[in-house]
């Protein structure tokens, strides 16, 4: 009995021709995908979630000259601040952001199914429609809707003159701070769905298909120079008034006698008791306000974003696999299926198996983490008794193609 089982399991791992066909794959393929479809949805569920309350409790909360996301959600509130920018519309002002936020990712969505892929389209048009439903669904609970219920503190209350030296701007930056951090468990659960945060995600990425490009260090820069742009835009638009509120609070016109007196070059050529700032005032607090605190504090979003979904799910981080099989053309063949095109390098090897000597093929390939669901996929439906061999890639150089999500 122990030889007869010695003998199966030997066959077993000895390298065969065998080809799998597309139509079995593809059936296979499916149903590989269909047993993880729930807990992929259930990722894309809590991001969803979790970025609607990175937004909604921390992000607007910061009123209209507070942080600046990044992406598409930085054009989206850049449009919405502006038009509805009083502290009384606040409410107004978040729930046409998640409007605003739509409408400019439908195009996109639009562009990216038939540009870069299904794959990476339908899960992302998911996720923004769940983000507008759960916003929209916690606006009208009573005691937690964001009106109501306030993390860590009432930001807008500190908007006063008693908080005009530094205790403002210092919320501010713990504001930027866990909004950075939710969204990025909200972008690393959305990954791990084989989702997108949608925007400049779809441009991105056809970019890296047609140019076969890592897109990782463009996102990046992206990003940035995107806040930077809704920032001047936004301190060029804004009122005399709201420059004076940002740095002496909403109830300054009581105190601008302590204005004059406190020695800080303002007095009644360049500060009224109607409109705040004027003239010289005006450009010199208007440069003040680009390079002062919500710069920075957007910034900070940004960086502390990037680091937590680095961390949960690092994309733009290679693999390599080094594969143990004894079916090396029907995972060739399964990569091709998926058009996998980099280079697959077969070596065949004497394989030890229980003191015995079989011949089998090991197969080396990389892929990009955002890919590798798919490449797994497509050697363990070829061949399930594949062994995968992962490991992490510091640098990948030279020519590295980039297939469709």
């Amino acid at each position: 009995m122990d030889n007869k089982s010695e003998t199966t399991e030997i066959t077993r791992k000895t390298r065969n021709r065998e080809r799998i066909t597309r139509r079995e794959f593809n059936l296979r393929f499916k149903e590989y995908f269909k047993s993880r479809r729930f807990r992929d949805y259930t990722y894309i569920v809590l991001a969803a979630l979790v970025g609607v309350i990175a937004y909604d409790y921390f992000i607007a909360s910061t009123t209209s000259n507070g942080i600046t996301p990044s992406g598409v959600a930085a054009i989206a509130r850049g449009i919405a601040v502006n038009i509805w920018s009083e502290p009384e519309q606040l409410t107004m002002q978040t729930g046409m952001y998640w409007v605003f936020y739509f409408c400019i990712n439908f195009p996109l969505f639009v562009f990216g199914v038939i540009k870069v892929g299904w794959r990476f389209s339908i899960r992302t048009i998911v996720y923004i429609i769940l983000q507008n439903g759960f916003h929209f669904a916690l606006a009208y609970i009573p005691f937690i809707n964001p009106s109501s219920f306030h993390f860590i503190v009432d930001y807008a209350n500190l908007d006063l003159y008693q908080n005009s030296g530094g205790m403002y701007q210092i919320w501010l930056f713990v504001f930027a701070g866990a909004a950075g951090l939710l969204n990025g468990v909200a972008y690393g659960l959305l990954y791990k769905g084989g989702s997108s945060s949608a925007g400049t995600d779809f441009v991105l990425a056809y970019y890296s298909v047609k140019h076969k490009k890592s897109i990782a260090n463009y996102n990046r820069i992206i990003n940035y120079f995107i806040v930077i742009i809704m920032v001047l835009i936004h301190t060029l638009l804004m009122s005399r008034q709201a420059l004076t509120e940002v740095y002496f609070g909403t109830n300054w016109r009581n105190h601008v006698n302590e204005i004059w007196a406190n020695g800080n070059g303002l007095d009644p050529s360049n500060f009224d008791e109607i409109n705040g700032f004027y003239g010289d005032a005006l450009i010199t607090y208007k440069i003040k306000y680009f390079f002062g605190p919500v710069l920075f504090a957007s910034y900070l979003f940004v960086i502390v974003q990037s680091i937590v979904t680095d961390l949960i799910f690092p994309k733009f981080k290679y693999r390599s696999l080094m594969i143990v099989t004894s079916k090396g053309d029907a995972i060739v063949a399964g990569l091709q299926f998926i058009k996998y095109s980099n280079d697959i390098i077969r070596i065949p090897v004497r394989d030890n198996i229980a003191g015995q000597y079989v011949n089998n093929e090991v197969l080396i390939c990389s892929t990009s983490l955002l890919e590798y669901k798919y490449v797994k996929a497509a050697i363990m439906v070829s061949d399930p008794d594949a062994k995968i061999l992962s490991h992490k890639l510091d640098k990948l150089i030279g020519n590295f193609s980039i297939s469709k999500y």
